[in-house]
């Protein structure tokens, strides 16, 4: 499948109005502007993204979204606004969604807004990475220090290693390099997303940044309270 740039890659952003951890945390205040603000921004920024659609439960959201330039075709049923409501089943909808009433789009980039300090500059070059090969979907990644080699994990009453014992033999310089998700972007094929139900596909390429700013992902209080700092020492 080829994607170029007449073809519709359309970026999703889920933002339910209930939040365990954080009362109403994707219209509460960061550096000046509701959280979910950020998001909208940047992807309305992108060079690529043709439409911006926030998939929604909550009029308020709605309404911010809208102020912000974002589009809200459409309210989220409240069986897609609880806690066992999968991040694929918001997607579908929203594509089912968007396919009956427009055009039908080629691929959709998932921006959550806990990830409010990824700029349109990378939202850009995580749709370059895909659009090399469009049939493998490109999901934001990290670095992290730790080797898997060298990592225990909890069994019952003691601990073991991750990859074995034999695994803490590893001589430093045959150590492999280990990335986590970082929950920044998530861009696939709409054509795969049907078809495997997920972004997380085998296939994957990440799109490693270790940019701080990218490894902010707010869930709880302590997460916010990174965000506000790291708005403080930008």
């Amino acid at each position: 499948m080829q994607i170029n740039g007449d073809k519709k890659i359309v970026a999703i952003i889920p933002a339910r109005g209930s939040s365990k951890r954080i009362h109403r945390k994707n219209i509460r205040i960061l550096g000046g502007h509701p959280l979910i603000a950020w998001t909208i921004k940047a992807a309305l920024a992108s060079k690529f993204i043709s439409r911006t659609i926030v998939s929604t439960d909550d009029t308020e959201i709605a309404k911010i979204a809208e102020d912000y330039g974002a589009e809200v075709p459409w309210l989220r049923p409240p069986n897609l606004a609880t806690d066992s409501a999968t991040s694929f089943s918001v997607i579908k909808h929203a594509m089912d969604e968007f396919d009956r009433k427009h055009e039908l789009s080629d691929a959709v980039v998932m921006l959550q807004p806990t990830s409010p300090f990824r700029s349109c500059q990378d939202i850009d070059e995580a749709i370059t990475l895909f659009r090399k090969d469009p049939d493998r979907p490109v999901i934001g990644c990290s670095e992290i220090s730790a080797t898997l080699e060298w990592c225990f994990i909890e069994n019952k009453d003691f601990y073991a290693p991750v990859l074995g014992w034999d695994s803490l033999q590893t001589q430093s310089q045959n150590i492999k390099k280990v990335i986590q998700i970082n929950g920044s972007i998530y861009i696939a094929s709409t054509t795969s997303l049907k078809m495997f139900e997920t972004f997380l596909q085998s296939n994957f390429k990440p799109f490693i940044s270790n940019y701080a700013r990218l490894s902010i992902d707010i869930d709880d209080e302590e997460d916010w309270s990174r965000a506000e700092e790291f708005l403080v020492t930008k």
